[in-house]
Formats: C-alpha cells, structure tokens, sequence
C-alpha cells in the first residue's frame, strides 16, 4: 500500500506539472494568436495604407514638379517676349530719333534756302 500511494502522489505531481504545463502552453497558444492577428493586420492593412500614402505623396511631388517647370518656362518665355518688345521699341525710337534728327536737318537746309529765296524775291518782287 505504500508502494502504491507513493506512485499514486508522484503520478499526481506529474498531472500537476503537466496541468501547469498546459495552461502555460494555453498561454502562449493565446499569445501566438494575437501576435498573427497583429502581423496580420500590418501585413495586409497597415503597410499598404502606407505604401499608397506614399505613392500618392510621390504622384503629387511629381506633379507640382512638372508644374513648376511649366510655370519657370512661362516665366522665361514672358520675359523674352518683354525683353524683345523692348529692344523692338528701343530701335524703333532710335530710328524715330536719328529720322527726326535727318529730318531737322533737312529742314534747316530747306529753311536756310528758303531764307535766300525770300530775300531774293523781296529784292525783285
């Protein structure tokens, strides 16, 4: 009968040890479903969320790019255009100029002649 209860209390130590086992097993079974359930969840959810977030960050970069060298391109061929219309007009009134100036010329060369034919036609007239 010893022999017996002293088997029978060290079998029980063994359920004891195997119940503790299981339940710390349970445990970790638990912990293991929660952790696939996080990966899974940033896996599938969170990472691409992120990578569309940045696929639209860089489309919209790219886009103000593109806009921007539009608009520096606008701004070159607008000041172009205003640098040429100002050497067009420059030139012009520098013709206007040297025409009025031949033109003054003339006509002081006209008036000094018209000043002897006058002369002479208030002598014989």
């Amino acid at each position: 009968m010893n022999v017996a209860r002293k088997q029978f209390f060290e079998l029980l130590k063994k359920i004891v040890q195997i119940a503790e086992l299981q339940t710390a097993f349970l445990a970790v079974e638990e912990c293991l479903k929660i952790t696939n359930r996080r990966v899974n969840a940033l896996e599938f959810i969170v990472v691409p969320r992120i990578e569309y977030v940045v696929k639209y960050i860089f489309t919209e970069l790219e886009e103000r790019s593109k806009e921007d060298k539009f608009k520096i391109k606008k701004i070159l061929q607008v000041k172009k255009s205003i640098q040429e219309r100002e050497e067009l007009e420059s030139a012009q009134l520098q013709a206007l100029e040297d025409g009025l100036i031949s033109a003054f010329e003339q006509n002081d060369e006209n008036d000094e002649d018209d000043d002897e034919i006058g002369e002479d036609e208030r002598l014989f007239g």
